[in-house]
Parts: structure tokens; C-alpha cells; sequence
């Protein structure tokens, strides 16, 4: 938008970081509407300075921040209600924690509390296991693939770097 708008560099920069604190502030909004309990606790952890000075910088951690404040209030509610758990709710869950964690994946563990939803929360023994079996799963699979990745990129990147090492190449 601040490019269209033919603003200056510094002006762009400033847009985009302001961008990044407006949506980090609309997903917490977000989550305070849709709480059950809690809210004032969820608005003095959002506004704690920390998650604040991030949310306004360029970094993935304003997004990772915001999904997992909505995606653990989700869980709250999830556990607060007496209605059985529906697929798009779990789905809802599951991608907050999901979409929370694809950057920097140690944070996909907090899914792993998806786990300990009780046993009301479900319509049957098989329904129970398949949604905690397919929760852990999910959490592998993202490990797994972030390793994959990993492994690739450091397979391409530092190649050139290790065979000079070995091989001796002081130039």
C-alpha cells in the first residue's frame, strides 16, 4: 500500500511495521472477544512490553505471538464448555497452534495440550484417540519436515564451504 502510495523507503519501512502491530493487535482482540474467562489476564499479557516491541518489528514473532495467545484461549474454551468438541473447532485449534509454530517450530509443542482435552469433550472412546492420535501426529509430521528442511538447507548452503574445509583450500 505504501508502495502504490509512492511513499518514501522510510515511510514504507515504518507502514509495513505498523501493519505487522495491527494485525498482532486485531488477532489478540480477537482472542479477548471469543474468551470465556480471563479476559483482563489476556490483555495485560498482550500488552506487556515484550510481545508489544515485537509485534511492531519485522520478525515472524508478532504472528507466532498472536495465533498462539488465540489458539490457547481456543483450548481454554474448549476445556470451560460442557458441548462435545466439533470437527471445525478442532480444526480451528489445531491450525491456530499450527499457524502459530510454522516459523519457529519448538513452538509446536503447545499443541501437544490439545492432548489432555477430557474424555467429555468427545462422543466416543474412538473419536477421543483418533483427535489426540492425529494431534501427535500432526506434531511429528511438522518436526519431521522442519528436520527435512533443515537438512537440505544446510546440505546446499554450506556444501562449497565444508569441501574447502576438508580439503584443505586456505585461499
Amino acid at each position: 500500500v505504501a508502495r502504490a502510495l509512492h511513499l518514501p523507503f522510510d515511510w514504507q519501512y515504518m507502514a509495513g511495521k505498523f501493519g505487522n502491530l495491527v494485525f498482532y493487535i486485531l488477532v489478540l482482540m480477537l482472542a479477548i472477544r471469543i474468551s470465556r474467562s480471563g479476559k483482563k489476564f489476556i490483555a495485560l499479557l498482550g500488552m506487556m512490553p515484550t510481545p508489544l516491541f515485537l509485534a511492531s518489528e519485522y520478525t515472524y514473532d508478532a504472528f507466532i505471538t498472536a495465533f498462539l495467545f488465540l489458539g490457547f484461549v481456543l483450548w481454554v474454551n474448549e476445556i470451560q464448555s460442557e458441548e462435545k468438541l466439533t470437527w471445525y473447532r478442532a480444526l480451528v485449534m489445531m491450525g491456530c497452534f499450527v499457524a502459530g509454530s510454522w516459523s519457529k517450530q519448538i513452538y509446536i509443542f503447545m499443541m501437544l495440550l490439545l492432548v489432555f482435552l477430557p474424555r467429555r469433550k468427545f462422543n466416543s472412546r474412538v473419536s477421543e484417540w483418533v483427535f489426540k492420535g492425529m494431534t501427535v501426529a500432526c506434531v511429528l509430521l511438522i518436526l519431521i519436515a522442519a528436520q527435512v528442511l533443515l537438512f537440505n538447507l544446510n546440505d546446499e548452503t554450506y556444501a562449497i564451504w565444508d569441501q574447502s574445509y576438508y580439503l584443505g583450500d586456505t585461499a
